[in-house]
């Protein structure tokens, strides 16, 4: 669709790079018969990806839980030199 401007796009939204972006139900894709990426057994998918038993499998085997993460402390390696301007003796 090409750009129109604000007046004749009544009741659009927003639009990215000329071209308006309404999001999408997921129930405005139908499952078609193919197979899982992940298994290969034939499945109703409404997109390419693991079939719902692999889903199930996935988050069973990576929760994915919320943990704590601590990291070291930076230390500048010891090739890094002081900027040679500010040091630079006259």
């Amino acid at each position: 669709m090409p750009y129109a401007p604000a007046e004749d796009n009544a009741g659009m939204r927003a639009t990215r790079h000329g071209a308006p972006y309404d999001a999408l139900p997921m129930t405005a894709f139908d499952a078609l018969p193919s197979t899982c990426l992940r298994c290969g057994k034939p499945a109703q998918l409404r997109f390419a990806g693991p079939c719902a038993d692999c889903v199930i499998e996935l988050y069973a085997k990576f929760p994915g839980g919320a943990r704590d993460v601590t990291a070291a402390e930076y230390e500048p390696k010891m090739n890094v030199t002081p900027n040679a301007v500010a040091v630079k003796d006259d």
